[in-house]
């Protein structure tokens, strides 16, 4: 099971850094009507047998909000062994993307996992955004917490409450 679990997570980082964080735009995923259009991206690790998978797009509620949804599967062959669930948040703000990916990567290409995303507490550049994370747990089963501040205003300008872990 050791073995099972770091190369799913060695997979997981190849696949991250490859993926949204890196500016990939993605495939549309085509849905029933009515449904969401989501992206996706497929990136798979031939030497180690897993396919990881990252969907994501926005959810439209019944009142008309929309939230961000997205998951992370990764698969050893098809059988899925590893995920992460996008479960609640608020689509975060275009101005706070750049701070959202450089996070992301910095812990992606530090083999760093924070429940899949950013370490905890990072200050933009110009000091007007933070990002934060609240994470417990690791690879095997966690929670992440994560929000980007506007620091001006003290306003949330997007937020994702991440659950995962292994799924045998």
């Amino acid at each position: 099971m050791k073995e099972l679990l770091e190369m799913t997570e060695e997979a997981f980082f190849k696949a991250m850094r490859k993926g949204w964080a890196n500016g990939d735009p993605g495939r549309e995923i085509l849905r029933p009507p009515g449904y969401p259009t989501w992206k996706m991206i497929e990136y798979t690790v031939y030497s180690l047998g897993i396919t990881v998978t990252d969907r994501w797009g926005d959810i439209v509620e019944d009142d008309g909000r929309v939230r961000p949804g997205g998951s992370i599967i990764a698969s050893l062959h098809t059988i899925p062994v590893w995920g992460m669930q996008c479960t609640r948040g608020q689509k975060y703000a275009k101005e706070a993307l750049p701070l959202l990916r450089k996070v992301l990567m910095e812990a992606y290409h530090g083999n760093k996992f924070y429940g899949g995303r950013g370490k905890q507490n990072v200050l933009s550049e110009d000091g007007k955004l933070l990002y934060v994370n609240n994470c417990s747990g690791s690879f095997e089963k966690f929670t992440a917490d994560e929000s980007i501040v506007f620091l001006p205003t003290n306003t949330c300008i997007g937020s994702h409450f991440w659950v995962g872990g292994l799924l045998i």
